[in-house]
């Protein structure tokens, strides 16, 4: 019973550590793709195409403001000429939604920048 306590008291910290940069993360989403890197003096995300951002490409990183005050959830968003990219990532898991304005789109994160060499159609 000591043991059950004491793992549930410290539960709370698990799921409340910090997060241990630098972070490199590539997020699939829709139809977009993403390389968000985060450190703890600034955090980027380079398009690596999305259609919500426009069909031109941009591949330059964007400075983004990191809200991470909540424990599940990493919040990330920059502006692109008169759009925003706003993705929320979930800590647990990696999945990720943008924010579309009118809509939320899911996918799925992975560690690390992944390549991205031929078309797979």
């Amino acid at each position: 019973m000591k043991k059950l306590l004491a793992l549930l008291l410290l539960s709370p910290l698990v799921v409340s550590e910090e997060l241990e940069y630098p972070i490199e993360l590539t997020c699939e989403v829709g139809n977009g793709i993403y390389y968000v890197e985060m450190t703890k003096d600034s955090n980027w995300i380079t398009p690596k195409y999305s259609y919500f951002v426009g069909r031109k490409k941009i591949n330059k990183k964007l400075k983004a403001v990191l809200n991470d005050k909540n424990e599940q959830f990493i919040y990330l968003k920059t502006g692109v000429g008169d759009g925003l990219i706003r993705l929320i990532i979930n800590r647990l898991n990696l999945s990720v939604m943008e924010d579309t304005h009118a809509d939320y789109v899911s996918g799925q994160c992975y560690k690390g920048f992944k390549e991205y060499n031929e078309k797979q159609i």
